[in-house]
């Protein structure tokens, strides 16, 4: 779990709990508050976080359907969507695959969480219906997922902000003469950001992804459309275009 004590630490923790005393405890359990929030479309976009809680179940979880589940599968519970999610687990050479509702709400009891995972496990359909069942302090964990939203996410007037995109654009910088040799006439930076992070040159690939989309037409400016562009001053261009998202 997170070091620092977040909203739905405690929800998450009961799931957890309950998993483990149904002998169906997920391999491992992370809670967040600095993932990118993708459900936001707006002038925002790129720009905010969310909560987020993943719960993973690999290929040695006692009791997972191998046949139907060859390389684990994944809970994923995000504080914008009202429902839980699923996905299997993805390979080092994959791409992740877009996750599925699952028929429990957000806040569903931990009870019903575990009817559903001992259901994912034995690689048996999911059920159709919602289970109706919610946790006993939903209201009070709604209400302060609520207010971290507000407050985490519109910052006070001259606050400095760390975003994901922006600290991927610093890293861009302090790396850019270590991860790419262009040449003259090569691709632009787009793409070989998107290049570098899917050979492992770079980390978090979707961090990356996002980061290039967010900025896709000033980063895809051929090389060859801009004389004398440098890694050091590829480094200054990445640098300003963080401080321009925070």
């Amino acid at each position: 779990m997170n070091s620092r004590r977040l909203p739905h630490d405690r929800y998450i923790t009961a799931v957890v709990d309950a998993l483990a005393a149904a002998g169906l405890g997920p391999t491992s359990a992370e809670t967040s508050d600095s993932e990118t929030n993708r459900y936001e479309t707006g002038p925002d976009a790129g720009c905010i976080t969310q909560l987020q809680s993943l719960l993973t179940w690999d290929v040695d979880a006692p009791g997972l359907n191998e046949s139907k589940h060859r390389t684990g599968f994944v809970l994923l519970w995000e504080h914008p969507v009202e429902q839980w999610q699923w996905a299997p687990c993805k390979k080092p050479e994959a791409r992740k695959r877009q996750p599925e509702p699952l028929p429990l709400h957000r806040w569903a009891d931990p009870a019903a969480v575990v009817d559903v995972v001992r259901v994912l496990l034995a690689g048996l359909p999911v059920p159709a219906g919602g289970d109706p069942r919610l946790w006993l302090h939903f209201v009070a964990a709604s209400e302060a997922v609520t207010a971290w939203a507000s407050t985490k996410n519109s910052p006070q007037e001259g606050t400095p902000v760390t975003t994901p995109i922006g600290e991927a654009l610093r890293q861009a910088a302090d790396r850019a003469t270590a991860c790419w040799t262009p040449e003259p006439s090569g691709p632009g930076i787009c793409s070989l950001l998107s290049e570098a992070a899917r050979e492992g040159r770079l980390d978090e690939v979707d961090l990356w992804d996002a980061v290039v989309t967010h900025l896709g037409e000033e980063l895809t400016v051929p090389w060859e459309r801009a004389p004398g562009r440098t890694r050091t001053n590829v480094a200054a261009m990445l640098r300003a275009a963080a401080a321009g998202v925070e």
